[in-house]
């Protein structure tokens, strides 16, 4: 009996040992596995980094990011991307007008005052340009304008004046425009209004530009008592003088491209409290082939006759009913006629 239950403790003791021995079989062949599968990887491939949250750059003037925004083809940079958007802010003085956020461009821009501008006899004077990265808020341009008539007369910005397609910034001083392209860094400078004719001046205010805007390529605006002037930025800002005029209308030529022309008169009103509301009306509805230069007269500027360039077919005339400020409509068998016949019957 004795004999029987030390056999069964000595057999259940060998059942152990062999189950701690092959469990220990087990756990050396994961190991020696995950070995191989290391030692089997290329030497070339870098390790993976753990990933962690973008870092956003710090600058003395960042403030709470605002947004995202994406940039337009040509503009900084070339590729359309979606970046953060930062509302900047500057160290300079600033009228609230002249802080002007343009995301699709990528920057904020500034007009402000600041000690280097300081006059001891007017104060602040508003003349310091500045562009921030809306991405860092760091300085890409900064240059003081001139001093525009006066030191206490400040320039302004306003979203009306830019051109966010084509990369260009409008800065209105009192008598004179500046443009600043975005992606070249370039500053069009002194841009001068002019007119088809001399413009007396009323007062110290005549000639001040009270308002700017864009119409693709031609910066336009108005100035006091002188009325409507252009310039064409893609002949570096040179003046875009009407065509014509009879009284107080003008007749602008804006080039759209083809050898085609859109033929327009500023409609000028004020609202009660003296605020400007100028519409750029489109007399023909659509660009037309014409050569603005080569254009003919009646009745003291009354009427202006155009010819309109054909596919080879008849010649088209229009005319300008500029005292009505419209086109004057002609019969198709007058429009098609000679200038003579086209004469006689606006008589």
């Amino acid at each position: 009996m004795q004999t029987l239950i030390y056999l069964t403790y000595y057999m259940n003791d060998r059942l152990t040992i062999i189950y701690i021995f092959i469990f220990g079989l087990l756990l050396l062949n994961i190991s020696c596995t995950e070995e191989t599968a290391t030692a089997n990887q290329p030497s070339n491939v870098a390790p993976q980094p753990q990933k962690s949250n973008p870092i956003v750059p710090q600058s003395p003037n960042k403030p709470n990011i605002e947004g995202i925004f994406e940039h337009s083809k040509n503009i900084l940079p070339k590729e359309k991307i979606t970046t953060n958007f930062i509302k900047c802010k500057t160290n300079n003085k600033t009228l609230p007008e002249n802080i002007l956020a343009l995301p699709q461009l990528g920057v904020t821009a500034f007009v402000g005052a600041n000690q280097s501008t300081l006059d001891k006899d007017l104060g602040d004077s508003h003349r310091v340009f500045e562009v921030k990265s809306a991405a860092t808020c760091e300085v890409v341009f900064s240059q003081t304008l001139p001093i525009n008539v006066s030191a206490d007369f400040p320039y302004y910005l306003a979203k009306e004046a830019c051109n966010e397609e084509q990369g260009w910034i409008g800065i209105r001083g009192f008598q004179t425009a500046t443009v600043f392209e975005v992606p070249t860094k370039k500053l069009y400078s002194d841009l001068k209004p002019k007119f088809a004719t001399n413009r007396p001046a009323a007062d110290a205010t005549s000639g001040m530009i009270s308002n700017l805007f864009f119409d693709q390529n031609y910066l336009y605006g108005y100035a006091v008592d002188f009325g409507v002037f252009a310039f064409d930025m893609k002949k570096n800002g040179s003046p875009n003088i009407s065509i014509a005029e009879y009284g107080e209308t003008q007749l602008f030529g804006f080039e759209r491209g083809q050898n085609q022309v859109d033929l327009l008169i500023p409609i000028v009103t004020f609202d009660e409290n003296g605020n400007l509301d100028l519409n750029m009306k489109n007399i023909f509805e659509r660009p037309i082939r014409i050569n603005p230069a080569l254009k003919f007269k009646f009745n003291n500027g009354k009427f202006i006759l155009f010819k309109e360039k054909g596919g080879g077919g008849p010649t088209n005339h229009l005319v300008v009913d500029m005292e009505k400020k419209e086109r004057l409509q002609l019969p198709e068998e007058v429009a098609k006629s000679s200038i003579k016949e086209v004469i006689a019957y606006l008589r």
